[in-house]
């Protein structure tokens, strides 16, 4: 996700709606706007996966594939989800 936030805020996009008009970082001289990158906090390298009993005890079958994994998206696959126990996509978070 702090990829996909940086990635907006390098087309200037700012999330207080002051957004940063292309100008000299028009692509050619400099590609991205200036911007101060963003990290995720480090506590989410160390979230634990979704215990797939516990998934199989509260959601429906339809929810989870063969594995026992949440599906939230299908035909997504997401490493970062995935070692979750969640089948989803990071795609959304990159959208305009």
């Amino acid at each position: 996700m702090p990829e996909a936030f940086n990635f907006k805020l390098s087309i200037g996009m700012r999330r207080d709606r002051k957004n940063v008009p292309p100008g000299d970082w028009d692509g050619v001289n400099n590609p991205y706007a200036p911007y101060t990158s963003v990290a995720g906090p480090e506590w989410t390298k160390h979230v634990l996966p979704i215990d797939k009993d516990y998934l199989r005890d509260v959601m429906p079958a339809r929810m989870l594939d063969s594995e026992g994994r949440l599906v939230l998206h299908e035909e997504a696959e997401s490493e970062i989800f995935a070692k979750r126990n969640i089948v989803a996509t990071e795609e959304r978070f990159w959208r305009i």
